[in-house]
């Protein structure tokens, strides 16, 4: 993945979010810039047409199904967006339908990538590096959670003690 900038289309009309994407990557630059597209029947209309008419790059959004995935990837887009605690609000399992469309992605060479945000603690983010989802969206709390891991800290400063024994450092070796 690239620096690039997300951005989403409001629009619910295919036209009017090729319209919208076109705009956006006027203003930002087509380099920069994901336009992300709800993977709905308009959704997936515009996403073909972009595809098929423009170099412009673009994530389908809002997937709480496998088959929306499959036919964003048919039809062109570089990434597929899951928002897992939104989707374990509606009763599913985040969590496992990233596991389920990396693992299709895999299966059928697809080389649309998963990415995986919006989630509600750190277990989550491991989970989907599991399934060999590598890019996350992840918030600074979550974030901070991970790295300050009152359950990491003291199993590192051990690990750190052994090596160290008395205080030693790398640059006391030769």
């Amino acid at each position: 993945m690239k620096n690039e900038i997300f951005v989403p289309t409001l629009s619910q009309k295919a036209d009017d979010i090729i319209d919208e994407a076109i705009h956006i990557v006027k203003i930002l630059g087509i380099e920069t810039t994901c336009i992300k597209i709800p993977a709905i029947p308009e959704g997936f209309k515009a996403m073909e047409m972009l595809n098929d008419a423009t170099e412009i790059h673009f994530s389908a959004t809002e997937i709480y199904m496998p088959i929306q995935a499959i036919i964003a990837a048919q039809c062109g887009a570089m990434y597929i967006s899951l928002y897992i605690n939104q989707i374990d609000k509606m009763g599913f399992n985040g969590v496992e339908l990233a596991k389920q469309i990396q693992e299709i992605l895999d299966r059928h060479n697809m080389e649309t990538e998963v990415i995986c945000e919006d989630f509600k603690n750190v277990q989550q983010v491991v989970d989907v590096y599991k399934f060999g989802i590598e890019t996350i969206s992840a918030t600074p709390a979550i974030l901070k959670t991970f790295i300050e891991s009152e359950s990491i800290n003291p199993v590192f400063k051990n690990l750190i003690g052994e090596f160290t024994g008395n205080g030693k450092t790398m640059l006391n070796f030769e």
